[in-house]
């Protein structure tokens, strides 16, 4: 890349950043362009000392293109810019240093586990555990979910240490420490600033990975080629699924995105969104349910926030593919039908819902189900806390209270039975917290 585009290079960098921030003002959008027009250059700068022009370039794209540090929609995040900016200015003045020390790969450390931990520390609800880890990386909202190309800021830090071992030491030392936060969840952490304190360090691996895939594609071009051609044939094999299965018509034009659209359910039913893996794959494993489950379940609240101490599932009530109860059943429902006044699910003899309690707070959670039917309905929640009540032909509560020392946060199991067998139809699921009895967790 000629040193005589600079200004191209800069507003590529600021690009990305001020799209992302269409919800700010125009001023604080262009003053987030600036930051990160500058800070791309910086990063390149540093880059170019251990590769080259090109592979700097692209590796600093990508990382700015693929990742947004502003936050959410809505008000760019200050606190996660400023994190950012202060983890890029590290790399770039430790990056120079051919062997950092101990002192510098500490400090590293530091940056990047600091802001998690303040964060967990100061949290009124707080967790730990690996499916906090699985969330943050591969949910619906996760860094490599979203961001897959940084994969290469991994899998190139696997051969940099025998090319660049002090550059190596300083990226793991971000690296290690800043994923292995990602642990710790708390209410009051956002998923930008988790990850804002190491990205720059993800920037070897990636030129890294670059660079072996651009100097295999010069000496095997062959099997670039094949590897293509398979992506290919996958493709069509997908297109010619669709009309087995109807889902285009056979005498009509039909849009690309349509297409894309049908390919990518087929592909995420068969073996889960490809973004997502393995993470799904644990799901699926671990709950026996399908692994494209996992995209709607992962990183989802029943409860608005650490305060909310109600909440409620309607059964049925909404048509569209989007129905927010979907994601969470299991098998044994029925499709929505008519009941009383509203709309409901016929239960078949037993079933199973999923109830993603990553929600923080203290207490014992009560699960209230509306229902009618003939004969005893069984619900316990993850094989533990049980109870059975007598059906009747009109609707009325079945409530099960859980003791606060079984509710742990994470993705728990509700299951439901018609004792003897049976059929009974589900109105609507209430969960709730009992703040009263927040000392027995």
């Amino acid at each position: 890349m000629s040193d005589r585009t600079p200004f191209l290079r800069f507003a590529l960098y600021a690009a990305v950043p001020v799209i992302a921030s269409g919800g700010a003002s125009w001023t604080m959008a262009l003053a987030i362009g600036i930051f990160f027009g500058l800070a791309g250059l910086g990063l390149e700068t540093r880059l170019r000392s251990s590769f080259d022009g090109q592979i700097a370039f692209f590796a600093t794209f990508a990382l700015l293109a693929s990742v947004s540090v502003t936050g959410g929609p809505g008000a760019p995040s200050s606190t996660s810019l400023l994190l950012f900016g202060a983890s890029g200015l590290v790399f770039f003045w430790f990056g120079a240093d051919p062997a950092p020390g101990a002192a510098k790969l500490g400090l590293t450390a530091a940056l990047a586990i600091g802001p998690a931990v303040y964060e967990f520390g100061r949290a009124s609800g707080r967790s730990f555990g690996p499916d906090n880890l699985l969330i943050a990386l591969f949910g619906s909202h996760g860094l490599l979910y979203g961001a897959p190309l940084l994969w290469a800021g991994f899998f190139g830090l696997i051969a940099l240490p025998r090319h660049k071992p002090g550059l190596a030491r300083l990226a793991l030392a971000a690296i290690a420490p800043g994923t292995l936060a990602l642990l710790l969840a708390a209410d009051r952490i956002e998923p930008s600033t988790r990850v804002a304190t190491w990205l720059p360090f993800l920037l070897p691996g990636v030129a890294h990975c670059f660079q072996i895939m651009r100097t295999f594609t010069a000496r095997r071009p062959e099997r670039a080629l094949a590897f293509a051609g398979a992506l290919l044939v996958l493709w069509n094999v997908l297109f010619m699924e669709q009309y087995r299965r109807r889902l285009l018509p056979s005498d009509d034009t039909v849009s690309f995105a349509q297409v894309t659209s049908n390919s990518a359910s087929l592909l995420s039913r068969f073996a889960g969104t490809p973004f997502a893996w393995p993470a799904n794959w644990i799901f699926a494993r671990r709950f026996n349910a399908p692994a494209d489950r996992w995209d709607a379940i992962a990183g989802r609240r029943l409860f608005a926030d650490a305060k909310a101490t109600t909440t409620t599932i309607e059964l049925g009530d909404d048509a569209s593919v989007f129905a927010p109860d979907a994601p969470l059943l299991l098998e044994g429902f029925g499709e929505r039908r008519t009941c009383e006044r509203g709309w409901c699910r016929d239960l078949e003899g037993a079933g199973r819902l999923l109830l993603p309690l990553r929600d923080f707070g203290a207490g014992d959670l009560v699960v209230r189900l509306r229902s009618r039917g003939r004969g005893a309905l069984k619900m316990s929640l993850n094989g533990g806390a049980t109870a059975v009540a007598e059906m009747s032909e009109s609707l009325s509560d079945l409530v099960l209270r859980v003791p606060a020392s079984l509710v742990d946060p994470g993705i728990g199991v509700l299951s439901l039975s018609v004792v003897g067998g049976g059929k009974a139809t589900i109105d609507r699921l209430t969960l709730g917290r009992d703040p009263a009895t927040g000392s027995a967790r």
